[in-house]
Parts: C-alpha cells; structure tokens; sequence
C-alpha cells in the first residue's frame, strides 16, 4: 500500500509524508516538543500544500482538529510539500512520491520567519484542492423533457472554508443510479466549468420503458481531485403528434380490442300508421320508424335521434388521449377523459314502393319484420351512416413499435388483457 503522509508540530513541526494505491495525499500534523520529546498531540488550523514538478497539479487544504488534511489522485512523481503555520518557520520538502510505505519527515521549528506561500495556478492550470458539488441540477431543475439530449447544471466550491475555489475540469455521469457503474465510467473534459452534455438512453435499464423518470449520477474532478457524486431525476415524456382516423374504422378496431362504444337510436314517430289495436298481431311493421338496430325504411318519413357514447370499458394506452371528434352531423363532446357523447338527427325519406295500409304478420301469429309484401321477409333497413372524424394525440415513438404502421392511431387502444383459468391437474 502506497501513502503519503506529513506530520507539522507547535514548536517543532514534524512531517510524515506516505503514498497510498488511490495515490492520496494524506497531510497530518502534530504540536512537538522544540527538545525533540514526543509530539503533545494534533496541530489543528495548519496550512499545507503540494505542487507537481511541472506546476500543473497542486492543492492546498487547512488541517483539521485531529491534524489531518487530504488530497485525493494526487499523481505519481516529483512533488514539493509545504507546511507552516502563524507562530512557526515552515518549510519545503521536495521528494519522488512513489512505491510502498513510503514516508518522509519534516522538522519545523516554532519561532518567526518568513511565511511559504503555496504555489499559485497560472491560466489553464488546474488547481486541485479539495472540491465538492454543491448543486447539481438536470436541465437547471425541470421537471421534464421531451428531448434524451440534455444539459448537466452544476456548481462547486472548495470543501474547506476559505480555501481557493477549485476549477473543474472533468466530469463523469451515469445513468440509472449504479455508483458501481459511475465509478467504471471514463472521465469527460469540461468545456464550461458550470455545465456538461449527457444523452439519456433510449430506454431504462431497469425495466426497458422508453419513457418515464430518469435518474443521473454526476462527479467532477479538479486536478487529480475528486468531489462526492450527486443525483438528481428528471422525466423522459414523448413528442406527440396528432393521427386523424374515422369513426367507423376506430370502433370497429377499438371493439375487437375490449372497449365499447355504445349506440342507442329512437325514432320521433315510432308508432305504425293505420294500425288498429283490435286486430291483435295484425301489425305493419314495416310501416313504422323503428327503434334500436332495426330502423325501416316505411311509407313515410321518419326522424332518428342517435347517441353515440365511446370509447368506454378500458383506458386507451399510456400517452394516448382521445383528443377531438368532428362529425358530419350533429355534436359531439367530452364526458369524461378519452369518452365523448355523440348525438345526431337523421331523417329517412318515405319509400313509396311500400304500399300504405299493407300488413306483416309472423307465421306464429308474432309481429315480424317482414317485407310489406304478400310473402313475409325482410323490411328494409333504414341508412343511417354518418362518420366522424377522431383526432387521438400520441407519441411520434410509442413505447412499443406501432401495431399498424400505416394506421398508427391503433397503438391508442391497448391490447386486452387475457386471464387463463389456474391450472388445476387431475
């Protein structure tokens, strides 16, 4: 194990210099005798400092109330450690930091002289002295995003009060919140020392979903220092797009789906003309407007009124919304999310192939839907076909690939949910 340690005292500063495998830099002083007894104890409020020989790498840090203070990567090779304090002589050591257990001691003897001044970076270097994150923010804070590009915000500051403000140079981030995987990570340059890029993934390692909130790890590092890692979440929602459809084509699909959409039809005059309540099952059924599903063409005109409710039974699929329906008649509005309530009029004219006065009778002697005609058969049906146009909003890339690429408004309904029976073996 490689370490690197330095021991200051109160009459006689002692330092003891030792390399770690993490290549820290670990800074310890003690108070001791000018006599050369043992040391009293810790040396609190010392400054010490270290530079590389190629004045690229340096940190500076005050020790703490047991002594210590550390640097954290502090690289391989030539390095000069400075300690002092107010009330002692301080002093230089330069020295090659390297194998194990390495450890070099230096003596500073209280009294006055000049005070050491800790190296100072010139432009593009990096100082390196303890750094800490002290906001970290996705997207400066937004709650959510459209786009998996996004900007990482941050602020830092030294970790010691009063010490000189670290510059940042390299970021590493991951997604997903595995301090195992940000650890792997590679180290980025910064080109800003308050932001850095990062794009989100396609989909979230946990569960696959294209969408949803998404969870970023974050490090800086000054020099060969590293500061404590940040998370902060954000949320990955669709672009959307509008897909127009027509009534018809929508429920017929949405039915086969599990969703219902319900019609109801009355007609104005649903009464038979000439029909005499004497004459029993005697009935012109085809005489009459109808109701329901069986809506007739009769010898005269008839008014229909539709109610129209969908779509109903399910909820349409995550991200999807029913957004507007434009009929060709009638109107059509919102009762609840994603169900609109659709009424129109229509009216049939009168068909004057049917004979006025004609009756139908079931063989049974039950009214029967014939066709007017001397031989019982069908009445005919009313055509009562107005459409719709249905706007459902979604997104350009759902989370699953579109069922029907060319009617991409079909991934609106989600497909039904089939329950097996349990298993029972005989």
């Amino acid at each position: 194990m490689r370490g690197l340690q330095i021991v200051l005292t109160s009459f006689l500063l002692v330092a003891l210099v030792a390399v770690s495998d993490a290549a820290n830099l670990t800074i310890r002083t003690f108070e001791q005798n000018p006599n050369g007894a043992s040391a009293i104890g810790p040396l609190a409020g010392a400054t010490v400092c270290y530079d590389t020989a190629d004045g690229i790498h340096a940190g500076r840090a005050t020790t703490d109330s047991t002594g210590f203070a550390t640097f954290n990567n502090v690289p391989e090779g030539t390095l000069t450690v400075r300690a002092f304090k107010s009330g002692f002589i301080g002093k230089a050591l330069t020295f090659f930091m390297t194998g194990d257990n390495t450890f070099q001691q230096i003596s500073l003897l209280q009294g006055a002289g000049a005070e050491l001044v800790c190296p100072t970076i010139s432009a593009g270097q990096v100082p390196s002295g303890e750094i800490q994150i002290t906001a970290f923010k996705i997207n400066d804070g937004a709650e959510s995003t459209t786009s998996r590009p996004v900007t990482l915000n941050f602020t830092t500051g030294p970790r010691n009060a009063g010490e000189p403000n670290p510059v940042p140079e390299f970021f590493r981030a991951v997604e997903g919140g595995s301090v195992a995987e940000l650890f792997q990570e590679p180290y980025v340059p910064l080109t800003s020392t308050t932001s850095a890029p990062f794009t989100l993934a396609l989909r979230r390692s946990q569960d696959g979903h294209r969408y949803g909130g998404r969870l970023i790890l974050f490090q800086v590092k000054a020099g060969s220092n590293l500061s404590q890692f940040l998370m902060d979440v954000i949320r990955l929602d669709p672009v959307l797009r509008d897909y127009e459809t027509s009534y018809r084509a929508a429920v017929a699909f949405a039915r086969s789906h599990g969703y219902s959409a319900a019609e109801a039809r009355e007609a104005s005059d649903g009464v038979p003309t000439g029909v005499n309540p004497t004459e029993g099952v005697q009935v012109q059924v085809c005489n009459q407007c109808g109701s329901g599903d069986e809506l007739h063409a009769p010898d005269r005109s008839c008014t229909y009124t539709t109610q129209a409710i969908f779509f109903t039974a399910r909820e349409l699929h995550q991200f999807w919304r029913l957004k507007q329906v434009v009929p060709d008649r009638g109107t059509a509005l919102p009762i609840a999310p994603n169900v609109f309530r659709w009424i129109f009029s229509h009216t049939n004219p009168a068909d004057p192939s049917i004979p006025k006065g004609l009756v139908c009778t079931h063989p049974r002697g039950l009214p029967f839907g014939g066709d007017c005609a001397e031989t019982p058969g069908v009445c005919r049906v009313a055509a009562v076909r107005p459409d719709a146009i249905l706007t459902f909003e979604g997104p350009t890339e759902d989370e699953v690939l579109f069922v029907d690429p060319s009617n991409p408004w079909k991934n609106a309904f989600a497909r039904p949910v089939i329950r097996l029976p349990p298993f029972r073996p005989r």
